[in-house]
């Protein structure tokens, strides 16, 4: 491994289930979840319901660690 590979993109394969399912969505739902992310008034269990019932495979405990951009595989924040 080099440092180059710090500058590529992940592969699918490489990603996160939380990544897959979030790169599922349609733009707009992405965009709603991204502000749900920031806005510290809504909690993380009530994103992690919704996104249940919406279809989400994830635990509540993988929607906190990419609410605070804290993924071991993908490091992102949706």
């Amino acid at each position: 491994m080099t440092l180059d590979t710090l500058f590529e993109k992940p592969s699918r394969a490489s990603q996160c289930r939380f990544g897959r399912e979030y790169d599922e969505l349609d733009e707009t739902d992405r965009q709603k979840l991204r502000t749900a992310f920031l806005d510290t008034e809504i909690t993380t269990t009530w994103i992690w319901t919704v996104l249940a019932e919406n279809g989400f495979t994830v635990s509540e405990s993988t929607v906190r660690t990419h609410r605070k951009g804290n993924c071991r595989t993908c490091g992102k924040i949706a």
